[in-house]
């Protein structure tokens, strides 16, 4: 456990003011593959490990020290690691564009996968205790809070988690969480929130339309949550603690009474959370690196031109930024006309503009050309799927499905979706392995429920496709889906054994 006494100094901007300028086609770009992480730079292959390995550390981190939150994501997260501010700029025009930002990082996502653009060549100044790719790590972090349970956190918790987290500091030897944030301090001089009035802030609130107001929020979010993990000397206890209200609220607590529970008293936590500010001291944790992660191990290769368009252009497409997308589309097709990715990026373009005819013929294209994204058989199956098709149609989506299942093992709705066409097909022996992939990655989705507890009654399982039926009632969050859980009940009864 660290101290640091508290500084009043204001968060640095970490940029460059060189011009911009156009990427250069001579660019070489490089591919690193971690366990979990496919890095893509202009930068070099160390600055390109070494950018994965932090990301496989600060992985780690988060799954050791929170284990109900879920690292494994259900779709790809895909880095790219721009040598310069040029490239940068290249990458996610809009910042320049509206009011001369230059960020460090940069989040986007997709229907396929998660994106994360940073700057390689910015580095952490120690005397700002101030991690240059927070917003970066801030998304990582709350995706993998957020996926944690449909449910979800409220929102002052896993903001303020997200915020602690987001600070993380990876160096050689050890990962800093925790690191006081002078700009939030000083935030919080302005006013805060009593703990009561904090718990009851959601996203519809008229805290979050208001800048100032969320600011003021979010400067508080991360000072509870970082008295809670480390505002005494008992982390570990403090840690556990932590751990045990998100799966109180989780379950459907509130936040006042989870709190209430494994803190004690709300207001004698408010009045000592108002003194650890007031004092000025706070605690940091510091943790050893993962060994058995090494950046020597992760794969490189050299990508080649057409794939560092295809990288480029997903991420543009994922900006919503069609023009450009289409620009790196047509770079890709006269350098590769035998590449998917030119046809993965335009149906997804195609589809977010509703043109379904057109999306379904460029999702088979990529298809044709043996794409090796999930979702581009996952889409072409729910684009091709509708009521009165043939058998044999029918026999193309499960196909289509499988495949999208066997490329991305974590992704819920293919594995839903194929096991409502192993019914229709009236394979329920497979149905019910599909629909059981599909409740281990989304335990709190009625579908899923229901169309494994439908395999299981016509497998002869009666007893567990009852229980089953009986849990989606349970779980179900609306009206519509405890009806239909109820009608599936019922129907079992009208079925007899």
């Amino acid at each position: 456990m660290h101290s640091l006494p508290m500084k009043a100094s204001c968060l640095a901007a970490l940029l460059l003011l060189t011009p911009p300028s156009i990427l250069s086609a001579a660019d070489s770009w490089i591919e690193v593959r971690s366990p979990h992480f496919t890095v893509l730079s202009n930068a070099g292959a160390g600055t390109a490990r070494n950018i994965a390995w932090q990301f496989e550390q600060f992985r780690s981190a988060i799954e050791t020290g929170w284990p109900w939150a879920r690292v494994q994501l259900d779709r790809p997260l895909l880095i790219l690691a721009a040598k310069d501010e040029s490239t940068m700029r290249s990458l996610a025009p809009r910042y320049w564009e509206r009011n001369q930002i230059r960020p460090a990082s940069v989040f986007a996502t997709s229907v396929d996968r998660h994106y994360i653009a940073l700057r390689a060549d910015v580095q952490a100044e120690e005397s700002l205790n101030t991690n240059p790719y927070r917003p970066a790590y801030w998304s990582y972090a709350t995706l993998t809070l957020e996926s944690a349970f449909a449910r979800g956190l409220p929102l002052w918790f896993r903001q303020g988690l997200s915020e602690v987290l987001s600070n993380t500091i990876v160096n050689s030897g050890q990962l800093e969480f925790g690191r006081p944030m002078p700009g939030y301090l000083e935030e919080l001089q302005h006013g805060r929130y009593n703990l009561r009035e904090l718990f009851a802030i959601g996203r519809d609130s008229p805290v979050m339309t208001r800048e100032s107001d969320r600011q003021r929020f979010d400067a508080q979010c991360w000072t509870v949550m970082q008295y809670l993990l480390y505002g005494a000397s008992d982390r570990e206890v403090r840690a556990k603690r932590v751990n045990d209200l998100a799966r109180l609220i989780l379950s459907g607590t509130p936040s006042a009474t989870a709190v209430e529970q494994v803190f004690g008293s709300v207001d004698a936590l408010d009045a000592a959370y108002q003194l650890y500010i007031g004092q000025g001291i706070f605690r940091y944790a510091v943790i050893k690196v993962d060994t058995k992660i090494a950046a020597k191990d992760f794969q490189v290769r050299p990508l080649p031109p057409a794939g560092a368009s295809a990288a480029r252009g997903s991420f543009h497409a994922a900006m919503a930024r069609p023009v450009e997308a289409r620009t790196e589309i047509e770079q890709i097709k006269k350098l590769d006309a035998q590449m998917a990715a030119a046809y993965e990026i335009e149906a997804k373009l195609l589809d977010v503009e509703h043109k379904d005819d057109e999306a379904r013929e460029a999702y088979a294209k990529a298809v044709e050309l043996n794409s090796d994204n999930y979702y581009m058989y996952f889409r072409l199956a729910s684009l091709t799927r509708r009521p009165g098709i043939d058998s044999q149609t029918l026999e193309a989506i499960q196909r289509w499905l499988s495949r999208a299942v066997s490329l991305n093992e974590t992704f819920a709705p293919a594995a839903g979706n194929l096991a409502t066409v192993l019914l229709q097909l009236n394979r329920p022996a497979e149905a019910v392995d599909a629909a059981r992939r599909a409740v281990i990655l989304e335990p709190d989705e009625t579908f899923y429920r229901l169309s494994l507890a439908e395999g299981l009654w016509r497998n002869s399982q009666r007893d567990e496709a009852l229980k089953e039926a009986r849990t989606a009632v349970a779980i179900a969050r609306t009206d519509a889906q405890r009806r239909a859980a109820q009608s599936l009940i019922d129907s079992f009864a009208s079925r007899g054994r």
